[in-house]
């Protein structure tokens, strides 16, 4: 069974660390052991990992392992615009939320659990939040 797994901006750097969060490394090694993952990342997700240039190097070299989402479609965002709505949610949190309904993902790895868990509620699923920090390693 292939475990699909959604990156927000947080979830990629940690996903990009030299030694990732023990969450992290759990899931990584479990698709490892499953032989079968899909690693998605919103083209926006990499505006945000990529904005102070730290780390650049660490976060390029993830993004050639991992299957980076460069368009939205029109549709895509308005379903995605649908989920925000009147939440105080930014519009890269409503794309991540987007792209786990549409992909029917099963993890999100994220530092935000609370924004996009009110916008997966919206969506009517629940998908495996990891949770992970925002401090700068």
């Amino acid at each position: 069974m292939t475990i699909t797994t959604v990156l927000d901006g947080a979830g990629l750097l940690a996903w990009a660390r030299p030694i990732p969060p023990r969450p992290v490394v759990t899931l990584m090694e479990l698709i490892r052991r499953r032989g079968a993952g899909r690693v998605i990342v919103p083209s926006v997700v990499v505006v945000e990992a990529l904005r102070s240039g730290r780390h650049s190097g660490d976060v390029e070299a993830t993004l050639r392992r991992v299957r980076v989402e460069t368009s939205l479609s029109l549709d895509d965002a308005r379903r995605a615009a649908g989920l925000r709505g009147d939440l105080t949610v930014s519009a890269a949190d409503a794309v991540v939320a987007e792209t786990v309904v549409r992909h029917h993902a099963d993890v999100v790895v994220t530092s935000d659990p609370d924004d996009l868990g009110a916008l997966f509620g919206r969506a009517g699923i629940s998908p495996h939040i990891i949770v992970v920090g925002t401090g700068a390693w």
